[in-house]
């Protein structure tokens, strides 16, 4: 009976009617039936939370409220730092950027792209968010948004940002050396807004962006190509070795330039090792997520004393 079966022949055209029924049934439920459609689920975009986190849409909406704030208090600090005759600060790697892309717009013609930046341009900005949109377009990950993710995403850069400075602070305890913070020297000439409190939020905000985007999203990017063209690793596990030599770079960087920090080998070592930390959280947890973190981690730091002294008279 069976060999009888076997050797029974198809009849012609039954596989064409076998896929004409397949797509009618596929149609009459939605599609949800006939398997993945790559146009439609975004390349294969990654499923629940901890993938979602991963989806550059999400950074880019996660970060487009951080650089807008960054832009505009910047805006009004260096508008009242002018008219009080001083010089307008921004954050060291938003004006290593801006300088770097105003040098390759120069080279396309567009003269004095770097000669004459403007004082309040918000050309890295622009570049950060320009380049996630290339990113979600060119990867086909999908623009959907998921509004518990990126609260999930605010809730992760608080966590990671209070367990890291919990750590590095009983470190501290026991080597007896503070960790490098930004001060800003009190000038009673600004109002109130333009204060050491408002410009530290803003500088280390902008720090938070410019300096992941640099060190990590650009910096890990490109170490990790030079990786693969040399060993003939895959891309995960190239960028993944990138983590360290950017992090040599960003500790560095924070001693470079008359305003860079006093070198020491101690604080070199905080920086590194700090770098390597938002390196595995960029690599793991996604762009957004490593700017978050590194924002809430240096406004914490700031206003650590404040803290503490606020605690004791609270609590003493």
């Amino acid at each position: 009976m069976s060999a009888k079966k076997s050797s029974k022949k198809p009849k012609p055209g039954a596989d064409l009617k076998a896929l004409e029924k397949a797509e009618k049934n596929a149609k009459k439920s939605g599609g949800k039936s006939s398997g993945k459609s790559p146009g439609k689920s975004g390349g294969g975009a990654p499923k629940g939370y901890l993938g979602s986190t991963l989806l550059p849409v999400h950074s880019l909406i996660f970060v487009l409220p951080l650089i807008i704030f960054y832009e505009w208090a910047v805006y009004l600090i260096n508008e009242q730092r002018m008219a009080s005759g001083h010089i307008p600060q921004r954050v060291s790697a938003d004006v290593f950027t801006r300088d770097a892309v105003g040098r390759m717009l120069e080279a396309f013609g567009l003269t004095g792209a770097a000669a004459h930046p403007l004082e309040f341009g918000i050309l890295s900005g622009i570049v950060v968010l320009v380049v996630l949109v290339a990113w979600t377009i060119i990867t086909r990950k999908g623009w959907e948004i998921r509004w518990t993710t990126l609260l999930g995403m605010l809730g992760e850069s608080a966590l990671f940002a209070g367990a890291w400075l919990a750590l590095w602070k009983g470190l501290e305890y026991f080597i007896r050396t503070p960790m490098p913070r930004m001060t800003i020297e009190p000038d009673t000439s600004f109002p109130w807004i333009y204060g050491p409190a408002f410009r530290e939020i803003t500088y280390n905000i902008g720090a938070g962006v410019y300096e992941e985007f640099l060190f990590r999203m650009v910096l890990m990017a490109a170490i990790g190509l030079v990786i693969m063209g040399i060993s003939g690793f895959e891309w995960d596990r190239s960028r993944l070795i990138a983590i360290f030599p950017a992090a040599l770079l960003f500790a560095g960087y924070h001693h470079m330039g008359p305003s860079g920090d006093h070198f020491t080998w101690t604080v070199f070592s905080y920086r590194a090792i700090s770098g390597v930390t938002f390196g595995f959280i960029y690599y793991t947890r996604g762009f957004g997520i490593a700017v978050g973190t590194h924002a809430v981690y240096d406004i914490l730091v700031s206003f650590w004393p404040q803290m503490v002294a606020a605690w004791h008279a609270t609590f003493h």
